[in-house]
């Protein structure tokens, strides 16, 4: 049985940074925690395929994302061949996590309404997938008795089968307040101990983030906050994860829905790859300028010398783009571990005002200004 419990607080002014850790017979994952999605897990093997690397990840928690358009709901939902093939794909990744990791079932869909029988069919495909945490999808605009009654059949579909998991509702943080609010604490009232908020931009939806951030501060102590389809970017250029953790997540994963193909052209842009120092995205100009040509990380794409020969190296495989995904996957993970260690030795203020690119974002969204110490 999947158990989440506090093990440190930070209160920064009107919000609370929580160092928690989730705990599943053996297994123990610090959070705020980096979840690996299954996009950045397969870039890992197309690297591994080539030689240039072993693709061993340290994220201890996989998300396995699966983009499903409506009408591939409804089919998935009626061809035992789609079916098949849908749970072979999840099944493949589920089985590669291993030992020792949580394996997480995140469909990516829109606000098509989803039937109880949709909802079903997704459980019986993750039992058989063997996924830990189940998605129970909540319906977007569905009201709380609804989803109460949807969660609860859901909660007894997975008892009677037995089999060791635990159910995780999904619920959008796009949704009107009061039900975002009355669905959450539902959850709770049922037992659930994880809930997979669904993404969507922090200053557009504030109010439910407030919830949360409250939440975490109260009786939402023993749940563990998972947010997916997280943007590598979330306001003005800025990196995901120290947004995160100070308006109530406990663990995130990036988003990975496809683009619609011909609609978007591409350009031409300069190399950027995630930097844990300044927490930017760096052309490799801005890196020498600040660093030489020393990479700077020891992930298993970048354990060369210099920079420019790992670039050069990718870059001739054509694998550059998967190989700046996984290095940013691996180094926000254990930049994410010292953001953790710094809430539990109290000094999450210093370690935050350190960061230049986060004190704007920080002050303009939360009204904390970290260099006064004031709102």
């Amino acid at each position: 049985m999947v158990k989440f419990e506090v093990e440190a607080i930070s209160n920064l002014q009107n919000t609370t940074l929580r160092a928690g850790i989730i705990k599943d017979g053996m297994i123990e994952i610090h959070t705020p925690a980096r979840v690996l999605n299954s996009a950045e897990f397969d870039n890992g093997k197309k690297i591994e395929s080539k030689g240039l690397g072993i693709s061993q990840f340290p994220h201890q928690v996989f998300e396995i994302t699966k983009f499903m358009k409506p009408e591939r709901l409804v089919e998935f939902s009626r061809n035992a061949d789609i079916s098949a093939t849908i749970l072979k794909q999840v099944k493949r990744i589920s089985d590669a996590a291993g030992a020792g990791r949580l394996t997480i079932f995140h469909p990516v869909i829109s606000r098509n309404p989803i039937s109880d029988e949709i909802n079903t069919k997704l459980i019986e495909l993750q039992l058989a997938s063997n996924i830990d945490l189940i998605a129970v999808i909540d319906e977007y605009g569905s009201s709380v008795p609804k989803f109460v009654n949807r969660l609860q059949s859901s909660i007894k579909r997975i008892n009677d089968s037995e089999q060791y998991a635990e159910p995780m509702p999904m619920i959008r943080i796009d949704s009107d307040y009061n039900i975002f609010g009355e669905k959450i604490d539902a959850a709770i009232n049922e037992g659930v101990k994880v809930i997979n908020i669904v993404y969507a931009p922090i200053d557009k939806n504030f109010a439910n983030y407030s919830y949360l951030i409250n939440l975490t501060k109260n009786k939402g102590k023993k749940v563990w906050i998972h947010m997916s389809e997280v943007p590598r970017r979330l306001y003005k250029k800025i990196p995901a994860m120290h947004l995160l953790p100070l308006v109530g997540i406990d663990s995130y994963a990036l988003n990975s829905r496809p683009f619609p193909m011909g609609l978007i052209k591409r350009k031409e842009v300069a190399v950027k790859r995630f930097d844990n120092i300044s927490l930017r995205f760096l052309t490799l100009p801005e890196h020498i300028k600040l660093y030489g040509d020393n990479p700077k990380c020891n992930c298993f794409v970048e354990n060369r010398q210099k920079l420019s020969e790992v670039l050069s190296v990718f870059q001739a495989a054509e694998l550059l783009s998967p190989a700046i995904a996984c290095h940013e996957a691996i180094s926000s993970y254990y930049e994410l571990q010292n953001f953790r260690r710094a809430i539990i030795q109290k000094r999450a203020r210093e370690y935050l005002s350190g960061k230049e690119n986060l004190i704007y974002p920080i002050k303009k969204l939360l009204k904390i200004d970290l260099a006064q110490q004031q709102l």
